[in-house]
């Protein structure tokens, strides 16, 4: 809590000034945060198992386009190459949230007294 003096002529009827003191008091309310936190996974596919999956593929694919096994064997070759050439290092990005309460300022209000009279106000910052 903070008290102020200040000299002024808040709700004074005369032209003179006075001493005012006035206490100010900050409010807060429990509130929920969120927090943001991004992690970065990476994961590194073997060469060799992208090229036997490339194979696989293409394979399968050579022999039903041609429907022959020639057409296997170029369409194994070609997906091999292909399946080995993608297999590397993959990274993605996910973020989560972190829920936590906490006292959020809301308001202040500064109490004062003017000729025995009690004022509040309220106020933002």
């Amino acid at each position: 809590m903070k008290t102020l003096v200040a000299v002024a002529l808040l709700f004074a009827t005369s032209a003179s000034a006075e001493t005012i003191r006035a206490t100010v008091k900050d409010h807060y309310k429990l509130q929920n945060v969120e927090t943001p936190i991004t992690q970065t996974y990476c994961s590194q596919k073997n060469a060799g198992q992208g090229a036997l999956e490339g194979m696989i593929i293409g394979g399968l694919l050579g022999k039903g386009i041609t429907g022959e096994d020639q057409g296997a064997a170029a369409g194994a070759v070609l997906g091999g190459v292909i399946g080995a050439d993608k297999a590397g290092r993959r990274c993605w990005e996910e973020t989560t949230y972190v829920t936590e309460r906490s006292d959020v300022y809301s308001h202040s209000t500064i109490t004062f007294t003017q000729d025995g009279q009690t004022y509040t106000i309220d106020f933002y910052k």
